[in-house]
This record gives C-alpha cells, sequence and structure tokens, in this order.
C-alpha cells in the first residue's frame, strides 16, 4: 500500500525529475486499485480537539 496527498500531476515537480518520476508511477500503478478519499482530514480533527484549550 502506498498513501500520498500529492496529486499524480505534482509527483514530478515534488521529486524533482518528472520522466523518471512518471515512468515510476505509471509502472506502480498498472493493474493497482486506486482510491481517492476527499473530506476533511481525520489527523487535522483530531489534533483541533487534543490541542483545543479547556
Amino acid at each position: 500500500m502506498i498513501t500520498t496527498n500529492i496529486d499524480f500531476k505534482q509527483l514530478g515537480d515534488y521529486l524533482g525529475d518528472p520522466v523518471i518520476t512518471t515512468a515510476t508511477v505509471d509502472r506502480m500503478i498498472h493493474h493497482s486499485i486506486i482510491l481517492t478519499v476527499k473530506g476533511p482530514s481525520w489527523r487535522l480533527h483530531q489534533s483541533r480537539q487534543l490541542n483545543a484549550p479547556k
């Protein structure tokens, strides 16, 4: 399982080499199931609860 919060289109710039990144991602996602989760961040929600003034 591989997770990222960076869109596939932005990975090349993020990792510094768009050509190699495109080839690598293409091979990783071939025959894969991709789940895209949209909505508020659960970690941010938990962090706000833990750090809320009491």
